[in-house]
């Protein structure tokens, strides 16, 4: 984060964490956005995540199967996880 990146790219960023920690997490990673304007770019099985998204893709068998805006984010506090 020292460099401030234009793009964070997070595979799996929270998939051996609990639950509390997670939140933390999201919740620092969805700072950075706001206030850096940084892209951040979170692959994750964890479905719960698309509900912070601006956008969500979802691929299958390494085809995109959708890719639809979020009207309604929540922030990272909200998630059920």
């Amino acid at each position: 984060m020292i460099k401030n990146p234009k793009i964070l790219l997070c595979d799996e960023l929270t998939g051996a964490l609990d639950t509390e920690s997670s939140k933390e997490i999201l919740s620092y990673v969805a700072t950075i956005n706001q206030t850096f304007n940084t892209t951040v770019l979170i692959i994750t099985h964890n479905e719960a995540m698309k509900d912070m998204a601006d956008r969500v893709v979802c691929i299958k068998d390494g085809r995109i199967i959708s890719n639809s805006k979020c009207m309604n984010k929540k922030p990272a506090e909200e998630l059920i996880l």
